[in-house]
């Protein structure tokens, strides 16, 4: 005989999942930043992979959030309604202040290892 967990209250639910989309959503983001600025094609593709991924992943979660929100009776909102002030918000904090900007040409990977000398 197994014993089964008590559900999550959905308010506690909703919170949680608008977190996972919050994350998702500013990683994407900061992904999103460095497109075409990185050392390697491959890795460029592959980091812009990881950021549709997060992206994606971040969707379902604002649209299940939506869904636990109409079942506990309130009118569900769209993930777009959902996604739009968590993500203003995360990204311009006013606890933590605008997340710094990294540029990828001063990353050491892409600095050339010795100056180049003219023949």
């Amino acid at each position: 005989m197994t014993a089964s967990k008590p559900a999550a209250p959905a308010a506690e639910l909703f919170d949680y999942l608008l977190r996972l989309a919050d994350n998702g959503l500013v990683l994407a983001q900061r992904l999103g930043e460095w497109v075409g600025k990185g050392p390697v094609l491959e890795e460029d593709i592959a980091s812009t992979n990881v950021g549709l991924d997060l992206l994606g992943q971040a969707r379902l979660w604002l649209a299940y959030a939506g869904e636990v929100e109409a079942r506990d009776g309130k009118p569900g909102r769209t993930e777009d309604e959902l996604a739009r002030p968590t993500f203003v918000d995360a990204m311009s904090s006013s606890s933590t202040g605008p997340l710094p900007t990294h540029s990828p040409s001063r990353c050491a990977r892409t600095r050339p290892l010795s100056p180049r000398r003219s023949r």
